[in-house]
């Protein structure tokens, strides 16, 4: 049976900085151009930094995951003075900043059961393992869940072969029936096999059940002969 992949998307915002000061990376209107080299530039370098973070974060659940989709928008940040007095409002200047904004794409049972608070953890600590030392760096990440919660009468074929799928708070689960084990536990209830006991029980039981037809069918021709000899002795007597 063809398992069907489980898709959940969410939708990554963030503002792009750059440089040891950490400033904001100014607009250009190339940004909206998805033919241009600041486009793909930048957002190459911003979906390498999400699934890098990602996979930092936790392998498992986060194998495949991928970027779907990415536009930039301008959005205006006022920055304050490192000199500026607290009282003092004056040394605030403004700019029109890049925000990026990404749909991920997950493709795990596990993946699909995240909470977007969840998520947003697991990018943001995946993030800040990373080396940053250069390019582009990522300010006031946010994300949003954007595929609804899944349950097992919403899907279908999403658990292998003896595998029985439930509902869950966050979503379904798939687990293999008993007496076969899981070969992917990263991604539960998609392969599952027998136990060695249990195919080792079944090839003594069907070695087990030919001796025992091989026994009748012996014991049932030994009968008839014996029956026959018999027949024959007592017409020979009389």
């Amino acid at each position: 049976m063809k398992v069907n992949i489980v898709i959940t998307q969410f939708e990554v915002k963030t503002d792009f900085l750059i440089g040891n000061d950490s400033e904001h990376i100014p607009w250009s209107d190339d940004y909206n151009n998805h033919e241009s080299m600041l486009y793909t530039n930048l957002a190459n370098e911003f979906c390498d930094l999400i699934i890098d973070s990602l996979l930092t974060a936790n392998t498992q659940i986060f194998q495949r995951a991928r970027c779907t989709s990415v536009n930039f928008t301008r959005v205006t940040r006022v920055i304050r003075s490192k000199r500026q007095v607290i009282s003092s409002p004056t040394n605030s200047t403004s700019i029109d900043g890049v925000q990026g904004s990404a749909t991920v794409e997950l493709q795990t049972l596990s993946g699909s059961q995240l909470s977007q608070d969840q998520f947003t953890e697991l990018l943001t600590d995946g993030y800040n393992q990373l080396n940053k030392s250069f390019g582009a760096l990522l300010n006031n990440i946010q994300a949003t869940r954007i595929t609804p919660v899944l349950t097992c009468s919403s899907t279908q074929l999403i658990c292998g072969d003896h595998a029985s799928c439930r509902n869950t708070e966050n979503g379904v689960q798939c687990t293999c029936d008993p007496m076969w084990k899981d070969l992917t536990p990263s991604d539960p209830g998609k392969h599952c096999a027998l136990h060695s006991g249990v195919m080792t029980l079944i090839v003594i039981s069907g070695i087990l059940l030919i001796i025992a037809i091989i026994g009748s069918i012996y014991l049932f021709i030994r009968t008839k002969n014996l029956t026959k000899l018999k027949l024959e002795i007592s017409t020979s007597i009389y």
